[in-house]
């Protein structure tokens, strides 16, 4: 039997303590036994026909274990997914859904089957509970026993769409569509959450316990789920928030609010987006601003591009010209397609701040995230996680450029703010944007009657209600 001191003296950096309870209440036989096994090159196809959960455990606990045992390739992911038949999720075939079967694995810890009569509901209460635990996998058109029988009910939109509206939040999935002998099955992944509970629509929550998905109802169960959320937020906000700007003698006197915006994006295929980033050609950055745009300035570090601009002049309109960037002006693009950014706002001698920079700015920052992303997020993204903050350092009078924006003041006033208020600013109701994190997925797009595009969500991704601060509609 383990202890908790010897728990935690287990070089498995970590992983172990996912499964504190089911390891603590191991069968002595598989105690004694525990280095054979996980030196064993085989350890897949034995986990596969046993029928103790504990089994499956370790073996996803070993497949995560970077150690080099020989006879044994274990192909990482990126994430902490258990890989079916030893085989990464983007080249898994048919014949490994079929190893999977032949080696009599039934509905286990990761495994669920369903067949083509599944209701909705099934699926949100399996979903749910993989989502809430450790991951895990939906053969869709397979049988109890492991026959594959065929989908005729299910296709591929049909259980996007089931997961976009049975679940929230939206859970990190991904389906494939096989076929053997003349029948459709579908697999489908779905990843442990990062932002639990994952409620189904029926406004009930899962999770995993031996074969089977029951409700939570015990409230230790959920604080630990709401714990799991808030050390994420945690992670979260290290990742796409700027420091703020500390009040000092060496700022600008005329710099009033700096506006951020950051978000992190979760795709069914996040290996394909990292490709797009690999092989995208940063120094061709400033060839997308020739003609408005000077300097450019690219960084890598590590793993992320910063690029800062320089005097940017939108290029419908003349004289409209952007600071110097020396207060963080810039985005910085991660390899996972997350991005962050910080728009500084100055005052003019009158204290007025002309506020069309930050449309200016985040319409350059659009086009570089699109040039490097844009077509690797269509039909892949599931959801995005965005903070968008102002910071006001000293009061300023927002006001639009009168020749800017042509195209946009049919839904503007005719009067923008000071010709028609002066000097006497107004803030009321919803004409201040909300500060914080929102979710933007297909239910946030049907909201706004958007489609679910990569051209929308990348403009969702770089929107922000503080452009139009100053305008009263």
């Amino acid at each position: 039997m383990f202890t908790e001191t010897a728990r935690e003296s287990l070089p498995l950096s970590g992983e172990l303590s996912k499964c504190s309870t089911c390891f603590l209440e191991l069968p002595n036989i598989v105690v004694n036994n525990v280095v054979l096994i996980i030196s064993n090159a085989s350890i897949y196809h034995w986990g596969l026909m046993a029928s103790n959960d504990v089994i499956a455990l370790i073996w996803a606990v070993y497949g995560k274990i970077d150690k080099d045992h020989s006879g044994f390739d274990v192909k990482k992911e990126n994430t902490d997914m258990v890989n079916i038949n030893n085989t990464h999720w983007n080249e898994l075939a048919v014949s490994d859904i079929l190893t999977l079967l032949e080696h009599s694995v039934k509905e286990s810890f990761f495994f669920e089957f369903k067949e083509d009569d599944a209701r909705n509901e099934t699926l949100h209460k399996e979903i749910s509970a993989f989502a809430n635990t450790y991951g895990g996998y939906i053969l869709l058109g397979v049988s109890d026993d492991g026959i594959i029988l065929g989908c005729k009910r299910w296709n591929e939109e049909k259980i996007h769409n089931v997961i976009y509206n049975g679940i929230t939040p939206t859970p990190d999935f991904d389906v494939k569509e096989f076929q053997h002998d003349g029948k459709t099955f579908f697999v489908i992944k779905i990843e442990e959450g990062s932002m639990p509970p994952y409620v189904t629509s029926e406004g009930k929550i899962y999770e995993r316990v031996s074969s089977g998905s029951m409700p939570i109802k015990d409230s230790s169960k959920l604080s630990n789920l709401y714990s799991k959320y808030k050390d994420h937020q945690q992670e979260l906000k290290a990742k796409i928030e700027f420091p703020p700007i500390h009040i000092s003698r060496a700022l600008p006197q005329n710099l009033c609010a700096y506006v951020d915006i950051g978000f992190e994006i979760k795709c069914m295929d996040m290996e394909k987006l990292k490709q797009g980033y690999l092989d995208y050609d940063f120094g061709s950055i400033p060839d997308l601003f020739q003609a408005v745009c000077s300097p450019i300035n690219v960084t890598s570090v590590g793993y992320s591009h910063q690029i800062t601009l320089g005097s940017l002049q939108d290029d419908r309109a003349q004289n409209v010209v952007l600071p110097e960037t020396a207060m963080n002006n810039y985005i910085e693009i991660m390899i996972d397609g997350s991005a962050k950014c910080r728009i500084c706002l100055f005052t003019d001698n009158g204290g007025r701040s002309d506020i069309s920079l930050i449309m200016t700015s985040l319409q350059a920052f659009q086009k570089i995230y699109r040039s490097v992303f844009e077509k690797n997020i269509d039909q892949n993204f599931i959801y995005a996680n965005k903070f968008e903050k102002l910071t006001v350092i000293r009061q300023f009078l927002p006001y639009f450029k009168p020749e800017l924006y042509r195209e946009l003041r049919t839904n503007m006033p005719k009067d923008v703010h000071i010709p028609k208020y002066q000097k006497c600013v107004i803030v009321s109701g919803n004409r201040l944007p909300s500060n914080g994190y929102r979710v933007i997925d297909k239910r946030f797009m049907e909201s706004l009657n958007e489609e679910f595009s990569s051209d929308k969500i990348i403009s969702n991704l770089f929107g922000t209600g503080f452009i139009w601060l100053g305008s009263i509609r």
